[in-house]
């Protein structure tokens, strides 16, 4: 899926979204280098939560809200 395709879709329906689409769209689209990153308290080394690290980097590439990254986490989100 290319990442208009994606974003088109966060925006019409956020529920939608499954995280193994966000993951697998960033994969398609973008090259990841592992990396160490801190979210709230929590801190991570490079290798841990790529998940979370690479849904977290492309919010800030997107300029996507609070609300919209959660979003890309989907049923992680959700539940």
């Amino acid at each position: 899926m290319s990442v208009e395709t994606f974003l088109e879709k966060l925006k019409a329906s956020p529920e939608s979204i499954a995280f193994s689409d966000t993951i697998a769209m960033i994969d398609e689209n973008y090259d990841f280098q592992e990396t160490a990153f801190t979210n709230g308290g929590t801190e991570n080394g490079a290798g841990q939560n790529n998940g979370s690290c690479k849904i977290f980097a492309f919010g800030q590439l997107n300029g996507l809200s609070e609300q919209q990254t959660l979003h890309c986490f989907g049923d992680y989100y959700r539940v």
